[in-house]
């Protein structure tokens, strides 16, 4: 485990690699994925944010800097971006839609920087937030949530959401789902620690009724499998990164049915490779581990970063610590070889080789990789599975 020790450095000194001071229409400090892009993204800079308030020397600064940035973009009449850019465009497309991350960023912010009169002040629009979902894309049958299409999951090309004519607003997804189900919870915490009661025990029952849908509708007991069900009923077995989030959330409470979903699926070999988790399986007729960044990235295989911290968060959950500890140190293993080949680090890896993908020397101006973003979780990850050898740094 010391090997990892260079791995770690490397990317806890390159956190000024991915700060920048407001600029433009960016009114407060932002984080950005160093090495290719230059705007504030939802879910990558959400990542980058818990990262830094997972340290030793905490910095909850930019986590509520973040909730701030889209905050200030927000028209509770319409869908906040995705994207935060300094030139004032406000991009509205529905492919890039604030993905629902904004209550568990405020909750946390408001808890780790002690700032309640905040909390109070920027709850009613994150309050909006939700509303909104669930009166645009909320299947009225099922009680289930809807992406417009892949692009907007932040998994590009996720085969198992599509980005077709006949996928947009269709595929009730497990991803989505069982992200605004952990989104009810925080607003809920929030609503509590605000003295909202009333506030606190509507969400929290929105969550229960939540959980309740998504395992009647995307649950299948005889499969023990999560899968995607289009909204006029059609399943979608495809099995892709996004069907295993639901367990992140713990929205299984069998922990025994738990375990052995992840057991079976997940850490199967068509999902788990040598170099950490694959995006989808192997066996799926889109499987590929093409290199590309524009005009999407690739999730149709590759290993990311970001999915296998999220999966390594549902074996631990589900009593499966070794199974957890093998994928950290595949991953981590993968990065270590990155470094050493390029000095740098990708955003996503091959999952039959272990290379570095994207960005490539052509995409990035002649630099081969380059990109530090939430493949700093990897030191998160290196710290909750092995803590013996990688206290908080």
């Amino acid at each position: 485990m010391e090997k990892y020790r260079e791995l770690v450095s490397f990317l806890l000194d390159r956190h000024s690699d991915i700060i920048r001071p407001g600029v433009g229409a960016i009114p407060y400090p932002y984080l950005i994925p160093g090495g290719f892009y230059t705007q504030q993204w939802d879910w990558d800079a959400y990542f980058m944010a818990n990262h830094l308030c997972n340290r030793r020397d905490p910095k909850p600064q930019y986590l509520k800097y973040w909730a701030d940035n889209f905050l200030s973009i927000f028209d509770p009449n319409e869908d906040t971006p995705a994207c935060v850019r300094a030139d004032q465009k406000v991009i509205r497309h529905p492919s890039l839609i604030l993905k629902p991350f904004l209550a568990r960023g405020a909750a946390r912010a408001m808890k780790d920087n002690h700032d309640f009169d905040w909390g109070r002040e920027v709850f009613p629009k994150v309050e909006s937030t939700l509303i909104r979902w669930e009166k645009v894309r909320c299947d009225e049958p099922t009680g289930l949530f809807f992406w417009y299409d892949s692009m907007m999951s932040g998994a590009d090309n996720n085969p198992a959401v599509g980005d077709g004519p006949e996928d947009i607003n269709q595929v009730l997804s497990c991803d989505v789902n069982a992200y605004i189900y952990a989104e009810y919870l925080a607003l809920s915490e929030m609503a509590e620690l605000l003295g909202y009661k009333d506030k606190a025990e509507l969400y929290q029952k929105k969550a229960e009724t939540l959980k309740a849908n998504i395992l009647k509708y995307l649950y299948h007991e005889d499969e023990n499998m999560f899968w995607n069900r289009r909204r006029d009923g059609q399943v979608v077995r495809r099995n892709a990164f996004s069907n295993y989030i639901p367990l992140t959330y713990g929205i299984i409470d069998d922990k025994e049915k738990g375990s052995a979903l992840l057991k079976d699926h997940l850490m199967d070999r068509r999902m788990l490779s040598r170099y950490g988790i694959r995006s989808l399986s192997q066996d799926d007729p889109d499987y590929n581990n093409e290199c590309m960044i524009v005009p999407y990235s690739n999730w149709q295989g590759p290993v990311w970063v970001v999915a296998n911290y999220l999966h390594t968060v549902a074996l631990s959950r589900y009593g499966l610590q070794e199974e957890a500890r093998e994928v950290t140190k595949r991953v981590a293993d993968t990065l270590l070889k990155d470094l050493h080949n390029c000095g740098s680090l990708h955003e996503n890896y091959c999952a039959e080789c272990g290379g570095g993908l994207a960005p490539n020397a052509d995409m990035n101006k002649g630099r081969e990789g380059g990109f530090v973003s939430w493949n700093l979780l990897i030191v998160d990850m290196l710290e909750a599975n092995f803590p013996e050898t990688f206290p908080k740094a």
